[in-house]
């Protein structure tokens, strides 16, 4: 008993250590966010998020509203390789704000969340934005590398894994949405 003691009250210490020193670094959501659009969101505030991403396989979706004024992110679209002008091409229109073509109904991103975690059917989570960017990767796993970044494919699946961002340049918005099916 003597032995086991120190060697007990040493592995307590520890674990009490490593606590605290998890409460006091926060998880960072902009910066991890902007590493998966590649964008450097240091500054930017996370106003809003939601992730449902759960069980044996991990799926469900990401949605975040990132305030992005008073940061260099404007200017780093300008040069960045894998954003693209708006608007949005007719196959990530569908998958942003839902509709119909083709006899299928799309709409799996089209709602937001509200506080509980219900789907939220009177204001989609994607606003209309007229003037801005817009960042789509494909993470389909049969996905060949030359596609990831075209959307040429993403319709007729039976599953889906992307990531869409949209930044709104008239209000410094950002919005992500990430979805593994």
């Amino acid at each position: 008993m003597k032995r086991t003691m120190p060697s007990l009250t040493a592995l307590v210490c520890a674990a009490l250590m490593c606590a605290g020193c998890a409460a006091i670094v926060p998880r960072n959501e902009a910066k991890a966010l902007g590493r998966e659009i590649e964008l450097d969101l240091g500054g930017a505030h996370v106003e809003y998020s939601y992730d449902s991403h759960g069980g044996f396989l991990g799926d469900g979706a990401y949605m975040a509203r990132i305030d992005c004024r008073g940061t260099d992110v404007a200017r780093q679209l300008e040069t960045a390789a894998h954003w693209r002008e708006l608007p949005l091409t007719p196959d990530l229109s569908l998958l942003a704000y839902g509709g119909e073509r083709d006899g299928c109904t799309y709409g799996i991103t089209t709602y937001g969340y509200d506080g509980r975690g219900l789907p939220d059917y009177e204001n989609p989570f994607f606003p209309k934005i007229e003037h801005g960017m817009y960042y789509f990767r494909d993470r389909y796993s049969d996905m060949p590398e030359s596609e990831r970044y075209s959307d040429s494919q993403v319709k007729g699946r039976y599953s889906y894994n992307f990531t869409l961002a949209v930044y709104d340049s008239d209000t410094g918005m950002l919005y992500c949405y990430i979805l593994d099916t």
